[in-house]
């Protein structure tokens, strides 16, 4: 009997896919920031259309490379968040079947814990050339000595990760680290947890290389983009107040509002998964972000 056919996913809520009726075949996926294996009739199922369209399911590509090294490509974004159209790879393009399945999974666990664009906060899909789209999903594995800013930092990853640097902001170089670091994940996710430590910086990558910039108009301002159906409950049930006025662990710590979240979409507290949604929520409406809040409360606490 041949072998079904299987892709690799990342889901950010529990899915089950159905072909051929309730008597038929079906699969689940399960929230998590690692790939799952499903097999690939779920590409035909208007489940997983839906769900890819709202972004509750990205389909990726494993490649394989020399000294066990692992890369993931996402090839199932919407084209707005990573890829413009006709940039999408054919399927079954870029595998290896000449390596056994249990190798792949051993090297999807060791290293598919990334987060992805889906969840990286502050990179410029727009302004995102397609050169080096693949290699922000380059692991790099470095330690970082003592003394050293993040623009070195930042310089380091993406030496690493095969990508050039054209440009970045002077607010990187203001910080000295006494201590050194162990940085280890996608390039992507690296450089986006640098991000997050200065206010409105973005980055992407042009045909040059890497930028790395605070702008003038902060994702806060940008057009808001319209929310999913699950959006608009889970907005719902938190409320607007509570968005405002609460970070993302908080709401979550609501026992109500938690109860009722865990139980409808499976949410739980601290995860990428929750955290992508409230983010998405706040964004859309103009809400703080959760990391807003708690920095406007630091002067009184």
């Amino acid at each position: 009997m041949d072998r079904e056919e299987t892709i690799h996913v990342i889901a950010n809520k529990a899915l089950t896919f159905l072909r051929g009726g309730y008597d038929g075949d079906s699969t689940s996926v399960r929230p998590d920031t690692r790939p799952q294996a499903v097999p690939a009739w779920i590409r035909d199922t208007d489940t997983f259309r839906f769900a890819a369209r709202d972004g509750s399911v990205l389909e990726i590509e494993i490649k394989t490379l020399p000294a066990s090294n692992s890369s993931f490509t996402a090839c199932g974004l919407p084209e707005s968040v990573l890829r413009p159209a006709g940039s999408m790879k054919q399927s079954g393009e870029g595998n290896d079947d000449s390596v056994p399945n249990d190798q792949q999974e051993q090297q999807t666990e060791r290293k598919g814990r990334g987060r992805g664009p889906l969840l990286w906060q502050y990179f410029n899909a727009e302004r995102t050339s397609t050169i080096y789209r693949e290699l922000l999903f380059n692991w790099v594995s470095l330690s970082v000595p003592a003394r050293l800013t993040n623009d070195h930092v930042v310089e380091q990853i993406a030496r690493a990760a095969s990508i050039p640097v054209e440009s970045l902001s002077d607010h990187l170089a203001q910080s000295v680290f006494p201590r050194g670091q162990v940085v280890s994940g996608f390039a992507g996710d690296e450089f986006d947890k640098i991000a997050d430590n200065y206010r409105n910086m973005q980055w992407w990558v042009s045909d040059t290389g890497l930028n790395m910039e605070i702008v003038s108009t902060p994702f806060s301002q940008l057009p808001r983009p319209s929310l999913s159906t699950r959006d608009h409950a889970v907005h719902e049930i938190v409320g607007e107040k509570n968005f405002k006025a609460l970070t993302n662990r908080e709401i979550m710590g609501d026992r109500k509002i938690g109860r009722e979240l865990s139980r409808q979409y499976t949410f739980k507290s601290g995860s990428d998964a929750t955290k992508s949604c409230f983010d998405r929520i706040r964004r859309a409406m103009g809400y703080p972000l959760s990391r807003t809040i708690t920095n406007e409360r630091s002067p009184q606490g």
